[in-house]
């Protein structure tokens, strides 16, 4: 079996959404990627990412297209 990502829409969104779970955002300020905010959230996400236990809810923000190439066997 084969997966290709086509396409991943969602992840600022997301690490954005979860910074005002730690008050780490604000409405006023973007969130840029390479910033030190951007890393400590996505520092955070990744430890988040496989708790579960709505622990990874920001998980559900990220849209991904994949290709999947399998037999229909």
């Amino acid at each position: 079996m084969r997966v290709t990502i086509l396409e991943e829409a969602g992840y600022h969104e997301a690490l954005y959404g979860l910074g005002f779970s730690f008050g780490l955002t604000s409405d006023e300020q973007g969130l840029i990627m390479g910033t030190p905010m951007f890393d400590r959230l996505e520092k955070r996400a990744h430890l988040l990412a496989g708790l579960g236990k709505g622990h990874d809810k920001f998980l559900r923000q990220i849209i991904m297209w994949v290709e999947v190439d399998a037999p229909l066997i």
